[in-house]
């Protein structure tokens, strides 16, 4: 008798036939279990329009180990050979794409990939810097916003591509990876700190503590006029490091920004005015540089969704890299399966149709 392996491979096609057959269920919360109540994958709740990364490569659930199917996100990665960004840094944008094409139609010159993005990637994190170091929030006429979004899209692409072919070349030893993991923070904060003041200035007293002034923010435009405003809020603040919710929010302007007007004697009208409250907030009527800051906070949101993703999968990948590929069997011979030939598991990449 074979030995009972450890883990059950599935693919996307696999869960589908499963949740077709009633072997699987799928949950209001985005989980997806089995007949036996075993969570099989959870499922992305983020939606990033045109994002070509996935939120999840490879997920290990009790006896389950659920992998995505990485060969449309090549195909995508590759269709973005034409994007607009900087001429200085289009010439490494385009020597990745190629090496990654070449990977996709050969299956080899895999060092030679990782080398070329490990490059670029190089190039771009310096001149990133360079840019968003340069960006004035208060005078965003002098930003290309198209431009350095893109640019910021091309460069965590990149970083993907460095990711997923250092695990491809090194497996269990992509944990000794440094550059990924530091590449990923810097750009991170760099963009998270642009992305809060432009929501809300801020700024350091004498005694270290965060002061934010909240007056004609975008903060106070969403909570003072906008009808769905504080549902607004509470999506935008999940990407704000000064508030840890939306109740720390509220109490944050209740605490600083709600002024009490005691009660007093109107003679004039003969009565007694009850005690109010009142938000003593300045917000000014709506501008163009306000629309303009409205339309840059909402991509910089998506750029640093996109980051959670790299993050999760960077995590996935050293989580992956611990798990004995002898202990794995296949969940199905579908052809889907037997066709995983650009995956995040080694054995499937090498292993032929």
């Amino acid at each position: 008798m074979s030995e009972k392996k450890k883990y059950s491979l599935l693919t996307n096609s696999d869960i589908e036939v499963g949740l077709k057959g009633g072997r699987f269920k799928k949950e209001d919360i985005s989980l997806i279990r089995d007949t036996e109540g075993k969570i099989v994958r959870h499922s992305a709740m983020t939606d990033i329009q045109d994002n070509v990364i996935p939120s999840s490569i490879i997920q290990i659930n009790n006896t389950y180990i659920y992998q995505a199917d990485i060969r449309p996100v090549i195909e995508a990665l590759i269709e973005t050979r034409n994007v607009e960004i900087f001429q200085d840094l289009s010439e490494k944008h385009h020597a990745v794409i190629d090496s990654l094409t070449y990977y996709r139609d050969h299956e080899s010159r895999l060092d030679e990939l990782n080398s070329k993005s490990l490059d670029a990637s190089s190039v771009f994190e310096k001149r990133v810097e360079v840019y968003l170091n340069g960006i004035d929030v208060n005078d965003l006429e002098k930003t290309d916003i198209k431009h350095c979004i893109a640019m910021l899209d091309s460069y965590l692409n990149i970083i993907f591509v460095y990711l997923m072919s250092t695990y491809w070349i090194h497996n269990e030893k992509v944990s000794n990876d440094t550059i990924a993991g530091r590449k990923i923070a810097d750009v991170d904060s760099k963009v998270r700190k642009i992305y809060e003041q432009l929501l809300a200035e801020s700024s350091l007293d004498e005694k270290n503590r965060t002061t934010i002034p909240m007056h004609n923010s975008l903060y106070s435009r969403y909570f003072l006029s906008e009808k769905n405003g504080v549902e607004e809020i509470e999506r935008l603040i999940k990407h704000d490091s000064r508030f840890s919710s939306l109740t720390d929010f509220m109490s944050f302007i209740q605490r600083c920004f709600f002024e009490k007007i005691a009660t007093y004697y109107d003679h004039a009208n003969q009565r007694q005015v009850p005690e109010r409250h009142e938000i003593s907030i300045k917000l000014d009527e709506y501008s163009k540089s306000e629309r303009k800051k409205i339309e840059f906070s909402k991509m910089l949101f998506d750029v640093l969704e996109k980051i959670e993703m790299i993050k999760n999968i960077h995590s996935e990948l050293i989580e992956v890299g611990k798990i004995d590929f002898g202990s794995i069997e296949i969940y199905s011979e579908s052809e889907a399966n037997k066709a995983l030939q650009l995956t995040a598991i080694p054995l499937a990449l090498h292993a032929g149709s």
